[in-house]
Order: C-alpha cells, then structure tokens, then sequence
C-alpha cells in the first residue's frame, strides 16, 4: 500500500469516527454525578489544580489530591481526572513516568472497585499534548464514565476516537468562563 493510500485510508477512519462518536450535543441531557468529588491528574499534570480552583469558583466543593492512593480514596461518589503530563510535576513528585502510570493504574481500578463515577478532562489544551502526555492520557480515557475537553486539546480527534472506542459520553467546550461553568454546574447539581 502506498503512503498516499495509506493516509488515505487514515484520514477516512479519522473522519468516520468523528462522525459515529458518542459526543453530546447541547441538546442532549448531560449526565448527573454525585458529591463528594475527588480530583487528581494523571501524568502530575497541574491541570488537577486547575480544575479545583474553577470548580471551587463556581461554588462546586471539591478534594484535590494529585497523588491520591487506592488507600485514600473511600468516601467519594465521583473521581475526576484531569489529564496530561508534567515532566516538572514528575520530578516534584519525586516519580517517574513507569511509576505514575502504576499510580493512575491503581486509581482508576480502585475506583471502580468503589463504585465511583469517573469523569476524565483535558482542560489544557495543546500545551499538555504531547507523546508523554499521551501516554497518560491513551489508556484511561476510555475507562471514564464521561469525557469532558477543552475543544483546542482535541484538534486532533484523539479525544473522540477514544470516546468512540468504549461509547463514553464526550462533551467539547469553547471557553471557561461560560460553556465549562454551564456543563460543570449541570453535571454536579
């Protein structure tokens, strides 16, 4: 097969899946989720902190916790996961790549074991995409209950393939200061 064949035939794939993934469209209910919330990162992203201090200015109380442990995570109903790659944050975590993927691995797992709901976000956009970040990003979007990104973080429809690979709800949104705050007001009542 040629090159141009083959990126033929990537470009088709790419195109189908944008248009058969579960996004929700705005007229679509938004799905509901529990409190208390825990928020953490995959990859010491510091997109994890981010998260809590908008989600605490719009009256949404939360736990930050971005090295949380299986053993620390009994009482909370949702678990959301900011996602992406800080090398800095690695290295203040005293971690390595290997060892916070285990991490994310053992939260994802325990919070299943929970029965906690898992809304998975990308809210940095295209700085916190990269081959590392995707290394913290490719494995556990798909087991999220709901993805909700930042439209830059998603040019290249990684997001929504992902989505599409397990029919989790995804949600893009344009700006924080109004789209983000309706959908996060929406799904935490």
């Amino acid at each position: 097969m040629s090159c141009q064949t083959l990126r033929a035939c990537q470009l088709l794939a790419m195109v189908c899946l944008l248009v058969v993934a579960p996004s929700i469209s705005r007229a679509d209910p938004l799905p509901r989720f529990e409190k208390p919330i825990l928020v953490t990162g995959t990859g010491q992203t510091p997109g994890s902190l981010t998260m809590t201090t908008l989600l605490d200015r719009l009256g949404i109380k939360t736990t930050h916790d971005p090295i949380v442990l299986p053993s620390k995570m009994g009482g909370y109903k949702t678990m959301i996961v900011v996602m992406g790659a800080s090398l800095k944050g690695l290295g203040a975590a005293g971690i390595n790549q290997e060892e916070e993927l285990d991490r994310d691995r053992m939260i994802f797992k325990k919070a299943r074991e929970l029965g906690m709901k898992i809304v998975a976000a990308h809210i940095e956009g295209t700085a916190r995409r990269n081959a590392i970040a995707d290394k913290f990003i490719i494995p556990f979007a798909p087991q999220a209950d709901f993805i909700l990104v930042f439209e830059e973080g998603n040019k290249d429809g990684l997001f929504t393939t992902l989505a599409a690979e397990k029919k989790v709800p995804l949600v893009t949104f344009k700006d924080f200061r109004e789209e983000f705050a309706n959908i996060v007001k929406t799904i935490f009542p």
